[in-house]
């Protein structure tokens, strides 16, 4: 390949997962509040994102923010939290009048940028997924400060579909500019190998792309499933209930039309099921918060759910398969469903890394990925030994929670494994290292 991978970590190297304590937290917290103007910022971090979101690009973000001693300067246009360690230059925003809820930074917030730096002379600027408010500040930097240009790409770049008119227009020119600016800055720190290829899909120069780690790992653990020894799901499901789980923002492009589909199948499968099996229902959980651009889509997977249940009222068992949407839920929650469940899928078909992948390793849980998704498939198959399934539509992922059903060591097996595996190869302190080793490289 074009790009090149930092060597990656053996499991005895990076020990124990790590855990950012309270202690720690504390001191992350008054390093970026104490003496807010009095000293100097190692990093610029140039962001539209609002990091007060729970997304897992805010929270990738939010980790980033810890690297280097936590001596970072976040320039953006958002309110961000003031619970991070990190000092905060607010940007404004100017609309443009012809293009709906696009704006961009003034000049005025350019020439601030411009001081800020001469006065702090930070190691490098990283623009964090930029778009075309940063790519007038990205212009607009002075000489001295476009040599420490640096971009960070955590979604893959180009275009998802075809599109015609202007919406097709637009994703052209923003790509363009993208290629524009990946080609221009120092270097390009790519999340996982599938943003790689796309930056290099849409002409970036391969030797000006470095595939770092995502910064995710130690945010869960299977704490609650070993102290309680598998008891813990029973807070959550019943003693022979298996726990499929979805963790997604509700919005079209994460693929949870699947849902109803999968529901649907397995209603219908469930009266083939073993008459030994250990397990004899099913709960499929959907967690996550709604995007308020599509309000409707929430209402669609559940209408889809009510049709799939009328669709299968009068198959045998089928009222052993359920379904919930539960709502979004608190880093604390998550780590008690993680480790309740049995199952995650994921069924989105573009991801630039899929977070929850890892998140759920974390917590004890097996994998089934959507086939087609060149991240998740990547994070799946890349161990030397089983730690989830693909699955290529609707029906194979309910054939598969059927096996699982009928088949419980090996689903014990995939899950120790994926465990191990997320343990060894996925943890901040590593994410941190090839950071900081590329921008000082």
């Amino acid at each position: 390949m074009g790009y090149f991978e930092q060597g990656e970590a053996r499991p005895e190297e990076t020990g124990a997962i790590p855990t950012v304590l309270p202690d720690e937290a504390e001191i992350y917290h008054h390093r970026g509040q104490m003496g807010s103007m009095s000293r100097s910022s190692d990093f610029f971090l140039i962001t539209e994102k609002n990091l007060g979101n729970i997304g897992g690009s805010e929270i990738s973000t939010r980790n980033m923010l810890r690297f280097g001693g936590g001596h970072w300067r976040v320039l953006s246009p958002m309110a961000l939290p003031s619970d991070l360690h990190y000092l905060q230059t607010p940007l404004s925003t100017t609309r443009i009048p012809f293009a709906n809820l696009t704006q961009l930074p003034s000049f005025g917030d350019i020439a601030k940028i411009n001081a800020q730096y001469g006065s702090e002379q930070p190691r490098c600027v990283i623009f964090d997924s930029p778009a075309l408010y940063g790519a007038k500040i990205f212009s607009g930097l002075s000489a001295e400060a476009k040599r420490t240009r640096v971009a960070r790409w955590r979604v893959e770049i180009g275009p998802k579909e075809s599109l015609i008119g202007i919406k097709g227009i637009k994703r052209n020119i923003l790509t363009h500019i993208r290629r524009l600016m990946a080609n221009n800055v120092r270097i390009n720190l790519a999340v996982s190998a599938a943003v790689a290829d796309s930056l290099m899909a849409i002409g970036v120069d391969p030797g000006k792309i470095q595939v770092i780690p995502e910064q995710v790992g130690g945010e869960f653990t299977p704490r609650e499933r070993i102290l309680y020894d598998g008891n813990w799901k029973c807070q959550l499901l019943d003693h022979d209930e298996l726990g499929v789980l979805v963790v997604s923002r509700v919005s079209p492009e994460k693929g949870l039309m699947w849902l109803p589909k999968i529901y649907e199948a397995l209603r219908r499968e469930r009266k083939n099921l073993n008459p030994d099996a250990l397990y004899r229902k099913v709960k499929i959980g959907l967690v996550g918060n709604q995007n308020l651009v599509f309000p409707n889509h929430l209402g669609q997977i559940l209408d889809g759910v009510k049709l799939a249940t009328a669709n299968t009222s009068e198959e045998l068992w089928s009222e052993s398969v359920k379904f919930e949407y539960m709502g979004p839920k608190t880093p604390g929650e998550l780590q008690n469903i993680y480790n309740a469940f049995d199952i995650l899928v994921n069924p989105s078909p573009r991801e630039g890394f899929g977070r929850v992948t890892v998140e759920a390793m974390n917590g004890g849980m097996t994998v089934i990925g959507r086939a087609e998704c060149k991240a998740t498939k990547s994070t799946i198959t890349k161990a030397p030994y089983s730690i989830g399934l693909l699955a290529g539509d609707e029906q194979e992922v309910a054939s598969q929670i059927i096996d699982f059903m009928q088949n419980p060591p090996f689903l014990q097996y995939l899950s120790a494994n994926a465990l191990q595996w997320s343990a060894g190869h996925f943890s901040l302190a590593e994410a941190e290292r090839q950071f900081l080793a590329a921008i000082y490289s």
